[in-house]
C-alpha cells in the first residue's frame, strides 16, 4: 500500500455523536424536501422510460436496449466531465450554488426531448433518427443534472462541520427520496393514463406516448422551483461564495480579476483522480452504490413487465411500489436510528444483506404468487433504503478523513462519483432488459406468454440484481472500514486546523 492511500482499519463500533448547530433538524428536513422532489422527476426515468420506449414509442427491444446502453456510458463520462467542471469552473455565487440555479433549468429543457418520439417532426418510428434524437436529449439533459446534484450533494461536505450533520442531511435527502417515491407510486401511473386519454378504473395499459410526455413535464416543473429554493437556502454557506462574488463585482468594473485573490486552491484534474483512486473507503462505497443502482433500476424497470406480462395486472405495479416505498421509508428511519448506535459501516452492510435474501426468496417464488412478488419486492426496498439512509454520510466521511490526513479532497470530484453510480446502472439496466428481452422473444405484441419467457423475466428480475448486490457486499466489507472515532478525531484537527 502506498502512502497516499487512505484506508482504516476495522471498526470497533461507536456511535455518532449529538447533532450540532451547524446543521439544525429544520435545515435538514428542508435539505430533504428541496432534494426530494427531483427524485419524484427523476423515478419516471427509472421507472417508466424503458417501458415507454418499447410500448409507447414503439421502439424494437434491441435498437432500445443499445440506445440506453450508449446513452447511459456517455452519460456516466459526462458525470465525469461536470465534477471537473465543478471543481475548476466557479461562477457568480459559488463553486456550488451557481450550478444549483441555471442547471435544472436547462435539465428539464432536454430531458422532455426524451419522452417524445419525434414523430410530429417526421422522423419515423423505430428509426435510428428516432434513437439518436432522444437518447441524444437524454445524455444532455444527464449533464446538467449531474452540474446540480454534485453540486447539492458535496453541500453536504462543504455546510457540515461532524459526522452528526453529514449523517442528518443524508438520512433527510433519504426520507425526502421515499417520501415522494409514495406519492409518486400512488399518482404516476393514474396520471399517465389520464393525460393518455385512458381509463384507470378498466385497466388500460400505459402505451401513449403523450400521457409520459405531460406527467413527466409536470414533476420537472415543481422539482426546478425546488431547486430555486435551495439555492435560496444555501446563502453564504458555499465557501467559495464571498470570492466569487467579489470576483463578478470586479469583472463588471472592468478591473483584474487576477488581482482577486481567494484561500480556497482549485484542485487540479491529476488531484482529483489522485484523491479519489487512493481513498479506499470512498472506493468501497462508490462500488456499493454500483450495486445498488442495478439493483434498484432493473427490479423498477422489470417490475413493470413482470405485472403486465407475467401477471397481467398493470395496476399492481403501482399497488406494489406503494407499498415498497413505505417499506422503504421506515428503513430509513430504522437505517439512521442504526447508524447511530453502530455505525455507518453496519447499516451499510445489514441493508445490503437484506437485500440479497429478499431477491432470492422472490427468484424461488415470484412467479406462482402476486403475494410472494410483493413481499420480495417490499422486503428489499426496506433493506435497499437502509443503504440509502446513509450512502452521502458514508462518502463525505470519507472525503473529511482524506483532507484531515492529505491536508485538502477533491470534495466535489469525489462527492460526484456517487452519480457515477445511476449511469452504471442505467447502463447495465438498459443492457440486460434490452437484449435480455429479445433473448426470450418478447415483443410489444406478444398475445401468449411461454414458460420460457416467464424464467426468462424472473431471472432478470431477482437473480441478475441479487448478484450484483452479493459483489458489492464483499467490497464494501473490506474497504470502507471507517469508525466514528476516526472521524471524530478528523473533525476535531480540522476544526483546530481551520482556526489558525
Amino acid at each position: 500500500m502506498t502512502d497516499t492511500t487512505i484506508s482504516a482499519p476495522e471498526p470497533q463500533g461507536g456511535a455518532v455523536g449529538k447533532i450540532t448547530n451547524a446543521i439544525s433538524q429544520k435545515m435538514g428536513l428542508m435539505y430533504g424536501l428541496g432534494m426530494m422532489f427531483f427524485s419524484g422527476w427523476n423515478q419516471m426515468l427509472s421507472s417508466y422510460w424503458n417501458y415507454f420506449l418499447t410500448n409507447a414509442v414503439g421502439m424494437d427491444p434491441a435498437l432500445m436496449g443499445t440506445m440506453t446502453t450508449i446513452s447511459s456510458f456517455m452519460a456516466w463520462i459526462i458525470v465525469f466531465i461536470a465534477a471537473v467542471i465543478i471543481e475548476r469552473v466557479w461562477l457568480r455565487w459559488g463553486q456550488y450554488r451557481s450550478y444549483m440555479l441555471f442547471a435544472p433549468v436547462c435539465a428539464l429543457i432536454f430531458i422532455m426531448g426524451a419522452w417524445t418520439d419525434w414523430t410530429w417532426i417526421g422522423v419515423e418510428t423505430g428509426s435510428v433518427a428516432q434513437a439518436v434524437l432522444i437518447g441524444g436529449c437524454y445524455i444532455i439533459g444527464q449533464f446538467f443534472i449531474n452540474l446540480f446534484m454534485i453540486s447539492a450533494t458535496s453541500m453536504i461536505t462543504v455546510a457540515s462541520r461532524t459526522e452528526a450533520d453529514r449523517a442528518l442531511m443524508s438520512a433527510r435527502k433519504a426520507q425526502g427520496n421515499l417520501i415522494i417515491k409514495l406519492l409518486f407510486a400512488a399518482v404516476s401511473l393514474p396520471m399517465i393514463i389520464f393525460f393518455a386519454g385512458g381509463d384507470v378504473a378498466s385497466n388500460t395499459r400505459p402505451d401513449t406516448v403523450i400521457g409520459y410526455t405531460i406527467t413527466a413535464f409536470i414533476w420537472g416543473i415543481v422539482f426546478v422551483l425546488a431547486y430555486v429554493y435551495l439555492f435560496k437556502m444555501f446563502k453564504g454557506m458555499d465557501p467559495t461564495e464571498e470570492y466569487c462574488r467579489r470576483r463578478y463585482e470586479a469583472k463588471k468594473a472592468g478591473e483584474k480579476t487576477e488581482e482577486v485573490k481567494s484561500d480556497i486552491e482549485k484542485v487540479s484534474i491529476w488531484k482529483c483522480l489522485k484523491y479519489f483512486f487512493t481513498n479506499l473507503p470512498a472506493l468501497g462505497l462508490f462500488i456499493g452504490e454500483v450495486g445498488r443502482a442495478i439493483w434498484s433500476m432493473l427490479l423498477g424497470a422489470m417490475a413493470v413487465y413482470y405485472c403486465t406480462v407475467v401477471f397481467d395486472q398493470p395496476m399492481l405495479y403501482a399497488g406494489c411500489l406503494t407499498l415498497a416505498n413505505a417499506a422503504g421509508l421506515v428503513g430509513t428511519f430504522c437505517g439512521e436510528a442504526i447508524a447511530r448506535k453502530l455505525g455507518n459501516r453496519i447499516t451499510y452492510l445489514t441493508g445490503i444483506a437484506i437485500v440479497i435474501v429478499s431477491m432470492v426468496f422472490g427468484y424461488f417464488g415470484a412467479a406462482s404468487s402476486t403475494l410472494i412478488f410483493t413481499i420480495a419486492i417490499v422486503v428489499s426496498f426496506f433493506g435497499g433504503n437502509m443503504m440509502m439512509a446513509v450512502e452521502f454520510s458514508c462518502m463525505a466521511n470519507a472525503i473529511t478523513y482524506q483532507e484531515y490526513k492529505k491536508g485538502e479532497s477533491a470534495k466535489a470530484f469525489i462527492m460526484g462519483t456517487i452519480q457515477w453510480c445511476p449511469n452504471i446502472g442505467k447502463m447495465f439496466q438498459g443492457a440486460i432488459i434490452g437484449f435480455g428481452l429479445a433473448s426470450i422473444g418478447y415483443s410489444a405484441s406478444v398475445e401468449v406468454v411461454s414458460e420460457a419467457m416467464v424464467q426468462g423475466i424472473t431471472f432478470m428480475t431477482f437473480m441478475v440484481p441479487a448478484i450484483a448486490m452479493i459483489v458489492c457486499f464483499v467490497v464494501f466489507f473490506f474497504l470502507h472500514r471507517l469508525t466514528s472515532a476516526q472521524m471524530k478525531e478528523a473533525e476535531e484537527a480540522l476544526a483546530e486546523r481551520n482556526a489558525k
